[in-house]
């Protein structure tokens, strides 16, 4: 289940809830970004919240996005740590 659109599928017929992919990926985020250094801010509240949100949905039967509860992140186009 590594790729967006599996994971969207498990999401969506319940094997996974978008809260459980969100937590998983989120776990991972501080042993990685020792060695990459990738991430200055990590929405915990909000990705946790909106993957609630979707899973809330689901249960009411109302079809989210394609993608919907697959984690993603953005990159920034300014490091607001170090303006030089």
């Amino acid at each position: 289940m590594n790729d967006a659109v599996s994971v969207a599928k498990n999401i969506l017929s319940g094997k996974v809830s978008a809260v459980e992919v969100t937590q998983a990926a989120l776990s991972k985020i501080p042993t990685k970004d020792n060695e990459l250094n990738c991430f200055t801010d990590i929405a915990v509240e909000t990705a946790l919240q909106d993957a609630a949100h979707i899973d809330q949905n689901i249960a009411k039967g109302k079809s989210p996005r394609v993608l919907a509860g697959v984690p993603f992140a953005v990159k920034n186009s300014f490091n607001k740590y170090n303006r030089t």
